[in-house]
């Protein structure tokens, strides 16, 4: 087991208390997180190391902001009118606390599939932001030891972002 790193724990504090009802807003500040991130990166067409380790610290920045005075709105779409989301979410919150308490365990997996998964989508920024954005959840929800299959897991959350586009369209 890697060697857990004090002030990765420290960062990742917030993550550990993620609650369903902060989840709504984790997701979109980290997509929103998630889509700054590919905008600085420009159009390189190699993702590097440190810009897939940059893109793994937004994930505890985002559980900040999202139990913060300064969260975003909650979407005005309910978690039922995506199938399976509801269970996606309870993944979430239910790895919270492992993934608080090893980020180094899931940055050392996280940060070569953002890298490969971004550098094979260089040149497209909207796909780039949505597999980051997919990557980055199901590798969130693994510690639950959740029995969702990865096709279903997939489905659910490519269904997801396109409900948060929507809504962000709609609201406007």
């Amino acid at each position: 087991m890697a060697n857990q790193h004090p002030a990765l724990r420290e960062l990742f504090d917030h993550y550990r208390t993620l609650s369903a009802a902060s989840v709504p807003a984790f997701e979109i500040v980290l997509i929103g997180a998630i889509a700054n991130a590919v905008i600085d990166m420009g159009n390189a067409p190699q993702v590097t190391d440190r810009q897939a380790a940059d893109m793994f610290g937004l994930i505890p920045a985002a559980a900040a902001i999202a139990q913060s005075e300064d969260a975003p709105p909650t979407p005005g779409w309910d978690d039922g009118e995506v199938d399976g989301l509801g269970d996606v979410r309870a993944a979430i919150v239910d790895a919270a606390p492992d993934v608080a308490a090893r980020p180094d365990n899931l940055m050392l997996r996280l940060v070569p599939i953002l890298r490969a998964q971004l550098t094979h989508d260089a040149g497209d920024p909207s796909t780039q932001i949505r597999m980051a954005w997919l990557r980055i959840i199901e590798e969130l929800a693994r510690p639950a030891g959740h029995t969702i299959e990865t096709d279903a897991l997939q489905r659910i959350l490519v269904d997801t972002m396109q409900r948060h586009e929507q809504s962000a369209v709609a609201d406007g």
